[in-house]
């Protein structure tokens, strides 16, 4: 039976706190998710109604805004669907939401992971159109681990860059810009017969994308919709191409993998939680059941959480309930190593899934690795560089590796903006998304040249011959490859100290 008491405490009460809340950061890419979403109502919450986030304490870091929809609402528990939906009905009458009606609740699950109750499953909840804080109040009284917990459903972020500027998304330093030089070349055979399933956008039509040699999509759906306009020909989102410059990172460092990409959109082309969830849980779960699993998988993707009690900022956040059930499923199979990027809002506070803190989750942030560039910021001998300006960074971020101007194959024939020169098949890119990428890749390389080795056990020799980062960037290990011929466990070179 639910308490009175549960469901009505109020962690929305103006306090000093949050009375007045300060500036919101991260504003721009959550207000272009949700003007590109277009499967249902969705809202940018800057904290000012929900108190969804506050200043860190610690840190003295303002808010960072989200973007969630409106009409779902996700929630973890063994409880059947008659249970979730009395106590969804319950809380929602509790606080604000008493007109609020309730569709389907449908199931997301790894079968074989509920029937033994190991893994629970994530419920999705169609709701009428809540407002921002019920919808916030609701999940926060519904947070009662390990009975259940309940949680918005995220609008997610392509790690393309998430700072100020650009009329559609936003961009760490610009948008993708025009070139004609080539990343290096690495010995074809790097990395030969692993497979890395990138989770993203889906990759575009070959006419429109200069696809590395060594990706296919993992089937027919998997495609990303560039709706340029002629004459202009511009791209309606700046993650276009997104997909096909991430693989071309793996082909760089890895040309001997086989890459699969995989789109977890919505069919607007914006990824949210549920939408991701859905088709990693489907994906993975058929993958295990074939004993075909990917040996990695890339998350360029994520979002800032609203906290579980803005008055208690320590009890840590409303996680995307979908992806923290597909990283706990990872972490039981110990068969794929998620390899996701840290997100890029300069900020140190937890981005989901880079965040999780499972064993079998790594996070990853970039670094600029072009100050005495080598090999177009490929390579490093002290395996190091500065922290991106752009890049998350903290405590819970493990890894670190280059992510600013890295030629990659792009988009063929497609500007980012009007009057721009159109990028024409190569590109200079930026973020997290990438460094992300060239993580995955240097597993890639030492899983080929150490065959039965599960991903997740090969991280502490990687890790142990990088370039420790200082406690200013949270610690982490940088790992970016000594020379074009290094192994990924070559150390740096010990003249060098470590730049992060």
């Amino acid at each position: 039976m639910l308490t009175a008491g549960l469901l009505t405490a109020d962690p929305l009460t103006p306090t000093a706190a949050h009375a007045d809340p300060p500036p919101v950061r991260g504003t721009d890419t959550a207000e272009s998710l949700v003007a590109h979403f277009a499967e249902g109502p969705a809202y940018v919450d800057k904290s000012a109604v929900t108190a969804c986030a506050v200043t860190d304490p610690v840190s003295g870091e303002p808010p960072q805004a989200v973007a969630y929809r409106l009409d779902r609402i996700a929630i973890r528990t063994w409880l059947d669907e008659p249970d979730v939906r009395t106590r969804l009905r319950s809380a929602l009458d509790a606080n604000g939401g008493a007109g609020i009606g309730i569709d389907t609740i449908g199931k997301v699950e790894f079968p074989d992971l509920t029937a033994d109750h190991t893994v629970q499953p994530v419920w999705y909840a169609e709701l009428e159109h809540a407002a921002p804080a019920a919808l916030i109040r609701t999940a926060r009284a519904l947070w009662t681990p390990p009975l259940m917990t309940a949680a918005p459903v995220y609008l997610m972020a392509p790690n393309g860059g998430d700072t100020d500027g650009g009329p559609l998304e936003s961009w760490p330093n610009g948008p993708p810009e025009p070139t004609t030089v080539l990343p290096p070349d690495r010995a074809d055979a790097i990395g030969a017969g692993t497979t890395i399933a990138v989770y993203d956008m889906g990759m575009p039509v070959r006419e429109r994308g200069n696809w590395p040699p060594n990706v296919t999509r993992l089937d027919g759906s998997d495609v990303e919709i560039v709706d340029a306009e002629a004459p202009a020909l511009v791209a309606d989102r700046i993650w276009n191409g997104h997909s096909v410059a991430i693989a071309d990172v793996l082909n760089t460092v890895a040309p001997g993998a086989s890459v699969e990409a995989v789109r977890i959109t919505e069919p607007s082309g914006v990824p949210t939680e549920e939408s991701a969830t859905r088709r990693m849980a489907s994906t993975l779960s058929r993958a295990h059941d074939l004993t075909r699993s990917p040996d990695l998988a890339v998350a360029a993707f994520g979002t800032p959480g609203c906290a579980i009690d803005p008055l208690n900022p320590t009890r840590g956040d409303l996680v995307p309930l979908g992806l923290q059930m597909v990283a706990d499923a990872v972490d039981h199979y110990r068969e794929t190593l998620i390899v996701a990027s840290a997100g890029n809002r300069n900020t140190s506070r937890r981005y989901y899934p880079a965040a999780f803190g499972h064993e079998s989750v790594l996070s990853v942030g970039a670094l600029d690795t072009t100050e005495g560039a080598e090999n177009g910021g490929w390579t490093s001998r002290s395996r190091s560089g500065r922290r991106a300006d752009f890049s998350n960074f903290g405590t819970w971020v493990e890894a670190w590796a280059p992510g600013v101007d890295l030629s990659t194959r792009h988009l063929i024939g497609v500007s980012f903006a009007v009057d721009t020169d159109p990028v024409m098949g190569q590109a200079l890119v930026d973020g997290t998304s990438y460094a992300g990428p060239y993580v995955a890749a240097l597993f890639a390389q030492y899983l080929a040249a150490n065959p039965g080795t599960p991903a997740y056990r090969a991280w502490p020799d990687i890790a142990a011959a990088g370039a420790k980062c200082s406690s200013a960037v949270g610690g982490g290990v940088a790992v970016t490859l000594t020379t074009l011929d290094a192994k990924p466990n070559t150390p740096p070179d010990p003249g060098l100290p470590p730049m992060c």
